[in-house]
């Protein structure tokens, strides 16, 4: 996981969390806005986060209680939280995922083959009463995937281009990329978005999860 937040302090928050006997929880998410607030509501959503490791392997179901839990204060201030939730299934290899609003998730296969997941459902304190489903995706030999915020792809460079989801789905299916290990894909990537966006400042915050079977 890597996170760089733009100012001081970010509204960007991921976590891994370990289900014993289960697998793995990856979630990340984005606060609207910047500065203090965003960053106060990122700790208010990693304490929910961590109150329900019960709801772990059932992403959609999680999305929508911590929906209806951080509801009532998103909607007073007129916030709202894109999310994405994963649970990785250790026994069954599969991925199960959920998404509120967040950008999509990126699966690259071991032939370089990228896959794009949904963005499933409007991001968490639009609607208290929303109901959010998961999908499942196997996990086969050597595939890799990518979760991000809006930081990433949005990125500038000095002419104001963005660094777009066609082109770093282009570099995440680069061929250089097969079988190296994640530290270097990590690497990688946050060479891209800095290579790319130059000398033009940070507009937000750059945060990502990877993971990937390691040579």
């Amino acid at each position: 996981g890597f996170c760089e937040s733009a100012s001081k302090v970010g509204g960007d928050y991921f976590d891994a969390v370990l289900v014993p006997d289960h697998g793995l929880l990856l979630v990340i998410a984005d606060v609207m806005g910047k500065g203090v607030p965003a960053a106060m509501f990122a700790a208010i959503f990693r304490s929910h986060v961590h109150a329900r490791p019960d709801l772990a392997v059932n992403p959609g179901e999680f999305l929508t209680w911590l929906n209806r839990a951080l509801y009532p204060d998103l909607d007073r201030v007129e916030m709202f939280v894109t999310a994405q939730v994963v649970f990785l299934d250790q026994k069954r290899r599969e991925l199960r995922i959920a998404s509120a609003g967040h950008c999509p998730l990126l699966v690259r296969h071991a032939d370089g083959t990228i896959k794009e997941g949904d963005a499933d459902g409007p991001p968490l304190g639009i609607d208290g009463d929303l109901v959010f489903t998961d999908h499942t995706e196997p996990v086969h030999e050597g595939m890799c995937f990518l979760m991000y915020t809006d930081g990433l792809i949005e990125a500038r460079n000095p002419a104001g281009e963005l660094l777009g989801l066609d082109r770093l789905k282009s570099w995440f299916g680069s061929p250089h990329l097969k079988g190296a290990p994640v530290a270097a894909i990590e690497a990688g990537l946050v060479k891209l978005a800095r290579e790319f966006q130059g000398s033009a400042p940070a507009a937000d915050d750059l945060t990502f999860v990877l993971v990937a079977d390691d040579p």
